[in-house]
């Protein structure tokens, strides 16, 4: 007899929390850092330098990317689905580039960031319903600088022309 796959619950009441973000807690993920205007930054796969946001896992369970979006728009905060085989170690940082070249693969969304500033948007969905879980509406950006939190996942944003993507953010240089 062929059994159905396990459901979210059934997973949690498994103890399985590694495999499946939620499970009644918080799933760890918070938006960390990111730059709207990157001319010699992070480079991607292919030498561009797009705009890029980075992701951090807080908690200490590793998390799947499966029902996770992002977005730049309050109004539609499941603009881009993040790719369910995907999935960020406790602790670790992943950045995502915000270039509209989904073609180029799973760490590109399908939208850009704008300079002059907008939303952005980081959405959980557990089958049931969608919660935002981080956002933030920014000012415009000064070429190659990044808002950033600091201490990383927990700190206020703060302005640096220190960019550090995929690592953990620096104490401002006050700009």
């Amino acid at each position: 007899m062929l059994s159905s796959p396990p459901t979210l619950v059934s997973l949690c009441l498994l103890g399985i929390s590694t495999l499946v973000a939620g499970c009644g807690e918080a799933p760890g993920l918070v938006l960390n850092e990111f730059v709207a205007s990157n001319s010699t930054g992070a480079a991607d796969e292919t030498g561009a330098f797009p705009d890029w946001i980075e992701l951090h896992n807080t908690s200490d369970q590793t998390v799947s990317l499966h029902g996770w979006f992002l977005s730049d728009d309050l109004d539609n905060p499941t603009r881009h689905a993040l790719p369910s085989d995907t999935s960020i170690d406790a602790g670790d940082f992943l950045i995502f580039y915000a270039d509209g070249d989904v073609e180029d693969g799973g760490q590109h969304l399908g939208f850009r960031l704008s300079a002059a500033g907008e939303d952005l948007v980081l959405t959980y969905s557990d089958r049931s319903q969608f919660t935002v879980v981080d956002s933030i509406s920014y000012e415009a950006q000064a070429t190659d600088t990044a808002q950033a939190r600091i201490p990383d996942g927990t700190g206020d944003w703060q302005l640096t022309t220190t960019p550090t993507p995929g690592s953990g953010n620096e104490a401002t240089d006050g700009s």
